[in-house]
């Protein structure tokens, strides 16, 4: 039971760490994406920030899971 809840806080950090990972790159792509004028860069932004949801419907179910 304790390794079981031990496994799952460490998968809430995991998906935590790659939800901040995802966002700030996604932000930093999209920022120099439009002020350079680059859309491939812009469109990499936005892709990322769809691996951002991807993590957080990761932390929801390891979250939900504890319960």
């Amino acid at each position: 039971m304790i390794d079981r809840r031990l496994r799952i806080e460490e998968g809430e950090k995991a998906a935590k760490v790659a939800l901040t990972i995802d966002g700030l790159l996604s932000l930093l792509k999209i920022t120099v994406g439009v002020f350079s004028g680059i859309t491939m860069l812009t469109a990499d932004g936005l892709h990322g920030l769809a691996d951002s949801v991807t993590s957080i419907a990761t932390w929801l179910g390891l979250f939900l899971s504890k319960r």
